[in-house]
């Protein structure tokens, strides 16, 4: 869940952060200054609140540090920004000390993270988090990409799906040069505006992760590109084996990758939709629907007996009463953010997921000490969060019942 700081006058401030029991996740700030696009332009200001409040209800700061998914690689004593013992100085001179010291903590090297706004992770003892969000006055909020129906589709095979995630359509050049255009009014979801001339941002794929270029082709050109370099292009060469059997911009749909925001900014998932697959024939599926809308003059007769077709995938048996076990030891409470469900079933059961923390895929047990119930938000963080390895470490330490496997 993204959270926006409120100001003491009651104002919302360009200001966001995630928070969980142990601690906050403050975001960095993004985007090109004066232009739309632009986030957490009040990082400052209210970075500033949020120590000010924590020091009024004497929660302690065990530290804090750049928690950027560039440097997650990288030791956090690489990256530490703030000591506990520095926690005594005063709000105004924590800030400063923060800022200064986000200049050249976790950077990669002279030309690449030197900034003052970056994403810190301020570690706290363990907290209630219903009590910390009135604490810090803060409220809960949702960024959403503003779309423009009319550009869904773009140059270069770029596609905007009706659930926010992108597709672009391969063909043999982005294979063969580890590079793909950009179409112009796709900038806005990589956060690269007009102005811009060069960015980056990390995809995430199969817990690897992998840093990729966006640069403009010249000085003043709407032209874009996205450089993702050898590591991940042997990737998609293993994946997409016939790739050589293709033609340059031979327009050619089939070999897919779809791109889902992450809730850090700059990160994105990818996944690669092979040629025939569900989500391929899904994603077809949509368009057809979308090329049809406003087309359609007399009621379609439709069908009474509608094909099928078979495709091959791994299901799991899994137990139900482990499932029913793990939903009634959670009593309607993710285990995880220990927020109340919000929503039930149709059999007025709180609805919460099961997740299997060593998948059953990796040969996990479907059994009550490797599963925990959990909303659907933190369900999402287990997956893709780049912090997803300390958020399994805190399901273990606080819930009895889990072993490692």
């Amino acid at each position: 869940m993204l959270y926006q700081v409120i100001d003491d006058k009651d104002r919302p401030l360009n200001a966001h952060l995630s928070i969980d029991s142990n601690g906050i996740d403050f975001n960095s700030r993004g985007g090109t200054k004066n232009k739309s696009g632009e986030s957490n332009t009040d990082y400052k200001q209210g970075l500033h609140l949020i120590i000010q409040r924590l020091k009024n209800y004497n929660i302690k700061i065990k530290g804090v540090w750049v928690n950027s998914n560039r440097v997650q690689r990288l030791p956090i004593s690489e990256r530490m920004v703030l000591s506990s013992d520095e926690y005594k100085l005063s709000p105004e001179d924590i800030v400063r000390l923060i800022m200064h010291r986000n200049m050249s903590a976790g950077q990669i090297n002279k030309t690449v993270g030197r900034t003052n706004t970056k994403t810190i992770r301020i570690e706290l003892d363990k907290q209630d988090i219903k009590t910390l969000i009135t604490q810090l006055k803060i409220r809960a909020t949702e960024k959403k990409l503003k779309v423009n129906s009319k550009k869904s589709q773009g140059k270069f095979s770029w596609k905007f799906l009706d659930d926010g995630k992108v597709i672009k359509i391969l063909d043999k050049s982005s294979f063969a040069q580890n590079e793909t255009p950009i179409d112009k009014n796709f900038g806005q979801f990589f956060n690269f505006d007009d102005s811009s001339e060069s960015s980056s941002i990390m995809i995430f794929h199969k817990s690897q992760t992998y840093d990729v270029s966006l640069n403009r082709r010249g000085s003043g050109s709407r032209s874009m590109r996205m450089n993702w370099g050898s590591k991940f292009g042997a990737v998609l060469k293993e994946f997409f084996q016939d790739w050589e059997t293709r033609e340059a911009y031979d327009g050619i749909e089939g070999m897919k990758l779809q791109f889902t925001q992450l809730g850090e900014e700059n990160s994105y998932k990818v996944d690669m939709i092979p040629v025939g697959s569900f989500a391929d024939s899904a994603i077809q599926f949509d368009e057809s629907v979308d090329n049809l809308y406003g087309t359609i003059k007399e009621v379609p007769e439709g069908q009474k007996n509608p094909e099928s077709e078979e495709k091959t995938i791994t299901v799991y048996k899994r137990d139900p009463e482990i499932k029913a076990s793990v939903l009634q030891s959670a009593n309607g409470y993710c285990e995880l953010c220990e927020d109340k469900a919000f929503l039930k079933s149709k059999n007025n059961i709180p609805y919460l997921e099961v997740h299997h923390l060593r998948k059953l895929s990796d040969k996990g047990s479907d059994t009550v000490t490797n599963a925990v119930a959990i909303c659907a938000n933190c369900h999402r963080k287990l997956h893709y969060a780049n912090n997803r390895d300390e958020l399994l470490n805190d399901l273990y330490s606080k819930i009895s019942r889990l072993v490692r496997e």
